[in-house]
């Protein structure tokens, strides 16, 4: 489906990825990137799958968000 984003315990991820990303600070983490990107989407006309994954980066890390 186009322009969805799905976050939190929703994500898809293989057994061991998974087992590191089901913890709450890492589901924060992806609610507050899906926030970002849909914000990012909107500001700039495209969709969610288009935005500048860079660009998205940089707003979360000038947030305060730690980005590995």
């Amino acid at each position: 489906i186009g322009n969805l984003l799905i976050c939190g315990r929703a994500i898809d991820a293989d057994k061991s990825a998974h087992g590191a990303a089901r913890v709450m600070i890492s589901l924060n983490q992806t609610g507050e990137a899906a926030g970002v990107a849909c914000y990012e989407a909107l500001a700039s006309g495209k969709t969610v799958q288009n935005i500048d994954i860079t660009a998205l980066r940089e707003k979360m890390k000038a947030g305060g968000s730690i980005i590995l």
